[in-house]
């Protein structure tokens, strides 16, 4: 989490970035994180709640469990092994989805 931030920062950050976890436990309506995710193209994991579920439509889009932790973290590392999913126009760079998993649960311990 890096607090609240500059639209330019944002989409500096959007661009680079390979996917768009957002793992909250809140009722929202229509985060604008995730329309501008969906303009860069890359892949969105978003909480199952509120109206967050009808904005993510494309292959590439996932809505999840808030508290499941096991779901995220299939999610991501199904996300790793099928590169297709990672970005619908080909500029993402990848990361390891399996050292990151690694690493949520490290800390969880």
């Amino acid at each position: 989490y890096l607090g609240r931030q500059t639209n330019d920062i944002v989409n500096g950050y959007l661009r680079q970035g390979a996917a768009l976890l957002m793992p909250t436990m809140c009722y929202e309506n229509s985060p604008t994180i995730i329309a501008q995710a969906q303009s860069f193209g890359g892949a969105i994991l978003a909480s199952r709640l509120g109206g967050i579920p009808e904005m993510l439509v494309a292959k590439n889009q996932w809505a999840l469990p808030p508290a499941d932790l096991n779901a995220w973290l299939t999610t991501m590392v199904d996300l790793r092994n099928n590169n297709q999913l990672w970005r619908l126009t080909p500029t993402k760079k990848i990361i390891d989805a399996s050292t990151y998993c690694a690493a949520v649960l490290a800390k969880l311990k």
